[in-house]
């Protein structure tokens, strides 16, 4: 789904480890993040595209990283604890986006350098930093991290792994210099306002909150940012200072409950604060580090309120037994498209790009038009989709409607040589020989190399009895494409018809 198709169906640098580690192409997912890409090389060495690899892999790296929360937790909290904060944030079901959405190992496998980097010390950490660098944008914050969390625990390192710590953003630096997703973030030709995002931060943040403790309604899709005013987002701004507020408080006063404050905001700070992400407003993916300081803070209080250890082993068996309930539950949802779009809908506020997403599963019947009627509605500019809903509404012999979308879509788009083709057959189907000519002259022009678009023009011409003419676009057809039995069958028998 999504940018699995870009990072790994139909991208060619990851079947050979060679070219896996190469620049890629300006928007891809895994622009500037070689190192996953790398991953993505060796599973595809192993098995094709097979999905199961692929998962076995995050499950595996999921695992790694609650091992290593485990012992970053075990040097401040007692062993019971420390397991208890490293199984619920396991199977909480905030983080199965990041493992079900394959593409999404960069959110993983940057978690699992930026943990390393807290807990290791020395040239370790400074290694675990770097690489974590080449695998998602997110780790420009550890360095910060690691200073806040030496001064909240009362440790420090030396000088020099300080200031190493930091000279690793040169390697983000130089990884970001081409600007590889300028087109889905930053501030240049962002749909919304910085201070429009932030104000859309807000409400989602407080969102994620209510997520991290009731894990109900989960959405993969929360569509593109939204223009909306202060007055909207007041309450939610004003919960979200005041929680920003509280943290630098408690880091004066209480550094390691502050520190927990500092790890969950400045986690999410690089995907949900001023910087518009034009693609998407909010995303669960982005709670998987910053839901760590939650569930420690959680715990830590579960052990100090319940006074017996039996209540407490009791309390935290069972909000596992929830939390691996509610997992199962979501991981269900992922095996079809048709329900993962659909509870899209149903849980977050309708929009375009869902509509087009289930249209897309439920193929071409009644429904998948109807969704695709609310999508162009609302992006009229989209050809591929006035494109789509034509071929529905083909497949539904409602071949008026078809011809109106096939021509909105041309109209769109001029240059689209699909869309004249498209335009052109169904002219031809209608008997309308001398626009299905003229749309399928024009297709041929832009797509020269396309064997089914000589193919239609000469039965086009066929039908406008210029037989000469048809004889000559088959026959360049089958110059294109000699095993065309399309074209072969096409030749012969208008060449039979003509007497030759």
């Amino acid at each position: 789904m999504f940018d699995d198709d870009h990072a790994i169906v139909v991208n060619e640098q990851i079947r050979h480890i060679s070219t896996s580690l190469a620049p890629t192409e300006q928007g891809s997912p895994l622009a500037g993040r070689p190192l996953v890409s790398l991953t993505f090389a060796v599973n595809y060495g192993f098995g094709g595209l097979d999905p199961r690899g692929y998962r076995l892999v995050n499950v595996a790296i999921h695992v790694i990283n609650a091992l290593l929360l485990f012992a970053l937790a075990r040097r401040h909290l007692d062993e019971r604890s420390a397991f208890a904060v490293a199984l619920i944030w396991m199977v909480h079901p905030l983080a199965t986006e990041p493992i079900d959405y394959v593409s999404q190992r960069t959110e993983l496998m940057m978690a699992s350098f930026f943990l390393a980097t807290v807990y290791f010390r020395g040239w370790w950490s400074v290694l675990c930093c770097a690489l974590g660098m080449a695998c998602k944008e997110t780790m420009v914050v550890a360095p910060i991290i690691v200073i806040l969390y030496d001064r909240a625990c009362g440790s420090r390192r030396q000088g020099h792994d300080y200031a190493a710590l930091c000279a690793t953003w040169l390697i983000l630096f130089a990884l970001l210099w081409s600007s590889p997703r300028g087109d889905s973030a930053g501030f240049v030709g962002a749909s919304v306002s910085p201070w429009e995002y932030l104000l859309d931060q807000s409400m989602m943040i407080v969102r994620y909150l209510r997520l991290a403790f009731w894990p109900r309604d989960l959405v993969l899709d929360y569509g593109e940012p939204s223009h909306v005013t202060f007055s909207q987002a007041a309450p939610y701004f004003v919960l979200v200072a005041a929680l920003v507020a509280a943290t630098i408080v408690a880091f004066i006063r209480k550094p390691p409950i502050g520190f927990l404050g500092a790890w969950f905001f400045l986690t999410l700070a690089p995907t949900s604060s001023v910087m518009p992400i034009s693609t998407e407003v909010g995303a669960e993916r982005r709670m998987y580090l910053p839901l760590i300081a939650i569930v420690v803070l959680a715990v830590t209080l579960a052990v100090r309120g319940f006074a017996g250890s039996r209540v407490r082993r009791f309390a935290f068996a069972g909000s596992v037994v929830l939390l691996c309930a509610a997992t199962y539950q979501r991981n269900a949802e992922y095996r079809s498209g048709l329900t993962l779009w659909q509870t899209v809908l149903d849980r977050w506020p309708p929009h375009a790009r869902a509509h087009r997403n289930l249209a897309a599963e439920l193929k071409r019947n009644t429904e998948a038009v109807d969704e695709l009627q609310i999508y162009v509605r609302d992006n009229p500019r989209d050809a591929d989709a006035w494109a789509n809903l034509g071929n529905a509404l083909s497949a539904l012999n409602r071949d008026n409607e078809a011809l109106q979308a096939y021509q909105r879509a041309v109209d769109v788009d001029p240059n689209n040589g699909l869309s004249q083709r498209n335009l052109a057959l169904e002219y031809l189907q209608q008997n309308d020989f001398s626009n299905a000519v003229a749309h399928a002259r024009e297709a041929v022009r832009l797509t020269p190399n396309d064997a089914a678009a000589h193919n239609l023009l000469g039965l086009a011409l066929i039908g406008a009895q210029k037989t000469d003419e048809a004889i000559a676009e088959f026959r360049a057809s089958l110059a294109i494409q000699p095993a065309n039995n399309d074209a072969s069958g096409y030749l012969e028998r208008t060449l039979k018809a003509t007497g030759r």
